[in-house]
């Protein structure tokens, strides 16, 4: 399977006269897959490329494999390491081997939520999480414990009601918590790669740091409220490494710790990091603080690039890097503290945001970032938004967008705003737009006009069909005016077939109809129709669940009469699968409609039978009866009031409605 994108664009401002063409290039995404995995390579083919003399930018080749029992995925390739809330991934080329538990949903990774009590007779045991009943069973009499309660995550308070025979209640209150980031007592996450750190991705093809390096996170839920965590990494002169726990604070929220060390040479230096959550009813509150001392490194830090390759270039409609300008150093920061709440408002109908970040870099530059965001509902389903931000540092920057979002007809929306930036200069803007929907033959469009100090015009469309998706775009800021077009879509190879279908996001199936213009579904909704061979390709499957994939029965010929209309598939990751439902149709079968002796239509609801094959039916309204297995001449017996009922009929195909047969009547 490939997916691609093709892309094209031209632009025109006071140095040209008419539009110029500013390049064009094929995104590419390959995928070779069977039951011992997927090789899959990115790139880009075409002139918008950074580089001097090349046309080819490779991004990434990775082979993987994933074992469902194992819960273990191994990769060999590039690929990004894993990570802590405290730690910084980085691309690297080499193997990964780590824990997935995406391959499989049937593994609760997080403590079970358990309420325990004790009951003196039969009873019935009602669980109200946050004031909704979210847990009801009976047990005997004695001790019980019950667990799995449907708490997703964060803290709640629970009551407990036990209920005897008689009506008597017996009630408690207690406290729940199942903090996402906390691990089952005895399950053992884990992640170790090792390679060589790519650098320059997205410009060079192979630019890789020459020095082995290498990587491993680990976790491990030690009991309810507690969860270690450790990290290590070195390679490239470097030793790093550090330990964390998550704690539980019950209905408190949950607090995070950790610290690390490194050596560099001479250079030594270490990292501490606390971070804190918590849910209270509405309102969710996080806090972070990172602080680094010395000289602490990781490897993000020594393997970073400080000057661009030496044959980056500028190309047209394109900025990468500017000639001679170096790469900043990407050293941990100095500081990082980060505070976010979100809280729905009791006395409005509102919900409020905000996030504080302060950073402090090795150089020196600050960053205190402050942003605040307002909505609520309005009448006629509008919507109304005001967003704020502040930079308190080093850039002093600042600014206000206030904006009302109101439905249209079909499913289009209108939005304006007003901006208003740093040095106190107001914009206007204005926008009408309709989402792509996901669906075949469907249309979406954008349209913006930004009016004031920078004026900015811009409109795209975009048509899906069943082969990919096409779309356009102009825009027009200051003097100059860019447009361009593109095209989505995929081509796969399986199935005894040569299938074009669109971009395929992870996984997909294949699916048979038989027939030309049957309906597809997907989850009992429809995805688009079969092509003139009767195939139609599926995309966005869900990998390792459960799709529901089918097909509508009706755009079926009469005498077309199919085991199955609906299949369950699970495919792997980024592969597919082939649905055949042509294989259980059956054509020898058609609509027979029976008349009785006094030439009206048989009653609805009596049974007869095929003489030759034995085949029942059952004779619907007006006399209609599906039956099955027939032959080119056929005799049946139908049961009535009056007595037995025998007719004979030949079954034919005409082109016309193939499988019906006129009349057949009672003798």
């Amino acid at each position: 399977m490939v997916n691609y994108s093709l892309f094209g664009g031209s632009f025109k401002d006071q140095s040209t006269s008419k539009f110029q063409f500013s390049g064009g290039n094929v995104s590419l995404d390959a995928r070779a897959f069977s039951k011992f995995g997927v090789f899959s390579q990115t790139a880009i083919v075409g002139s918008t490329l950074y580089r001097e003399g090349a046309n080819v930018l490779r991004l990434e080749s990775t082979y993987t494999f994933s074992h469902q029992g194992t819960a273990i995925t191994a990769r060999a390739g590039d690929f990004v390491s894993n990570g802590l809330n405290w730690t910084r991934p980085i691309r690297m080329g080499g193997i990964q081997v780590q824990r997935d538990f995406t391959l499989r949903s049937d593994i609760v990774t997080r403590p079970i939520p358990v309420v325990s009590g004790s009951a003196a007779v039969p009873s019935t045991v009602d669980v109200y999480v946050n004031g909704l009943k979210a847990y009801s069973q009976d047990v005997s009499g004695g001790p019980f414990k019950l667990s799995n309660l449907p708490l997703a995550s964060g803290s709640g308070d629970a009551r407990v009601v036990v209920r005897d025979a008689t009506g008597r209640e017996t009630e408690t209150s207690v406290s729940l918590s199942n903090p996402i980031k906390l691990l089952r007592p005895g399950l053992f996450d884990f992640s170790v790669e090792g390679g060589y750190v790519r650098r320059s991705y997205g410009v060079l093809s192979d630019d890789y740091d020459r020095r082995p390096v290498a990587s491993a996170t680990l976790r491990r839920g030690i009991n309810p409220w507690l969860t270690l965590e450790s990290h290590a990494e070195g390679g490239a002169g470097l030793g790093n490494a550090g330990a964390g726990a998550i704690f539980s604070l019950g209905k408190f929220g949950t607090l995070s710790t950790a610290a690390a060390f490194s050596k560099t040479g001479s250079a030594r230096g270490a990292q501490i990091f606390a971070g804190w959550e918590g849910q209270f009813g509405g309102l969710s509150i996080s806090a972070s603080s990172q602080r680094t001392f010395g000289g602490y490194r990781d490897l993000a830090a020594v393997t970073a690039k400080v000057e661009p390759p030496a044959n980056v270039v500028i190309v047209p409609g394109g900025l990468l890097f500017p000639a001679g300008a170096a790469i900043a150093s990407i050293t941990p920061p100095r500081a990082l503290d980060r505070v976010s709440f979100s809280l729905p408002l009791k006395f409005d109908a509102g919900f409020v945001s905000m996030n504080l970040i302060h950073q402090k870099r090795d150089d020196g530059q600050r960053n205190k970032l402050v942003s605040m965001s307002y909505s609520r509902p309005m009448p006629l389903k509008a919507n109304l938004f005001i967003t704020g931000f502040a930079d308190f540092g080093t850039t002093k920057s600042k600014g206000v967008y206030a904006g009302l979002s109101i439905p249209i007809l079909s499913g289009a929306y209108v939005t304006s705003g007003v901006t208003f930036d740093p040095n106190n200069r107001v914009s206007g803007s204005l926008e009408i737009s309709k989402p792509q929907p996901l669906q075949d033959n469907t249309f979406g469009w954008r349209v913006r006009d930004v009016e004031g100090r920078n004026t900015y015009r811009m409109a795209q469309g975009s048509y899906r069909s069943s082969y990919g998706q096409i779309g356009g775009q102009v825009q027009q800021y200051g003097d100059r005016t860019d447009g361009n077009l593109t095209y989505d879509g995929s081509i796969a190879v399986m199935g005894g077939g040569v299938f074009a279908g669109n971009k395929v996001n992870s996984s997909f199936a294949v699916v048979d109809a038989g027939r030309p213009g049957v309906k597809i579904l997907q989850d009992n909704r429809e995805v688009g129709q079969t092509n003139m061979f009767g195939k139609k390709m599926v995309t966005d499957l869900r990998p390792y669940e459960s799709n529901n994939i089918g097909i509508d029965p009706s755009g079926l010929p009469a005498n077309y009469d199919v085991a199955n209309t609906h299949s369950k598939v699970a495919p792997i990751a980024k592969a597919g699968v082939v649905v055949d439902f042509a294989r259980q149709i059956s054509q020898n079968a058609g609509l027979v409609i029976f008349f009785g002796a006094d030439g009206k239509h048989l009653k609805a609801g009596l049974k007869g039978k095929v003489a030759a094959s034995g085949e029942e039916f059952t004779v619907g309204y007006d006399g209609q009866a599906y039956i099955r297995n027939l032959e080119a001449s056929n005799a049946v017996s139908i049961a009535t009031p009056n007595g037995e009922c025998r007719a004979s009929f030949a079954y034919g195909r005409s082109a016309g409605q193939p499988g019906i047969v006129e009349r057949a009547d009672c003798r």
